[in-house]
């Protein structure tokens, strides 16, 4: 059997749910597509993660708002875990899929957003709390070690709508990232760091 498609199979079992795994349609194609980004090589791994971002479907604002499983994801986890491998990269990463963290909520400044018609104050107290949300978690996120940030990953898997939609060998971005790509991201930084998967 080939060295890869093991290392697949061992990724696949740490770091996704076995109730997700239960829910695998076709098992060869979904360890084959994870082997493809276990060979990647970083630089690729990264290019693969900003695709992905840039097509996944956006989240509803008052998704974003609750910072539920997959919103962690796309804006704290993925790019927290790259930032561990560049120094940098975590807000190249975030940027893609928001600019929430990045929301300025003075009150003197009259940005497009309050000329709006869709604004209203309590639309913006909204977003300013979900905006604080955002980088405190980020703050948290920056400051866990590699393991708390893995584990905080497997439970944003776990907790994934996405499961809902779609099965998660689907050839789609969203079970392709959550369900793929992100547990490789996660898994290669232990292996990296010389850390029991386990």
């Amino acid at each position: 059997m080939n060295i890869d498609v093991v290392v697949a199979g061992l990724c696949a079992e740490d770091l996704v749910p076995p109730a997700i795994l239960q829910r695998v349609m076709d098992h060869p194609r979904f360890l084959d597509d994870i082997r493809r980004y276990v060979v990647m090589e970083d630089n690729d791994l990264f290019r693969a993660t900003e695709s992905c971002l840039r097509n996944l479907e956006r989240l509803g604002v008052e998704i974003e708002y609750a910072l539920g499983p997959d919103v962690r994801l796309r804006h704290v986890l993925v790019p927290e875990l790259w930032e561990r491998f560049r120094p940098g990269a975590r807000d190249t990463l975030r940027r893609i899929s928001t600019s929430l963290a990045e929301h300025d909520s003075d009150p003197d400044r009259v940005s497009f957003w309050r000329r709006s018609s869709l604004w209203s104050a309590e639309r913006e107290a909204c977003l300013c709390a979900a905006a604080i949300r955002l980088r405190e978690d980020i703050a948290r996120m920056a400051a866990a070690d590699i393991r708390a940030l893995v584990e905080q990953t497997r439970f944003a898997i776990a907790g994934s709508q996405v499961a809902q939609k779609w099965s998660p060998d689907y050839s789609l971005y969203e079970p392709g990232f959550t369900f793929r790509l992100v547990p490789v991201v996660a898994w290669r930084l232990l292996r990296k760091e010389g850390r029991e998967v386990r």
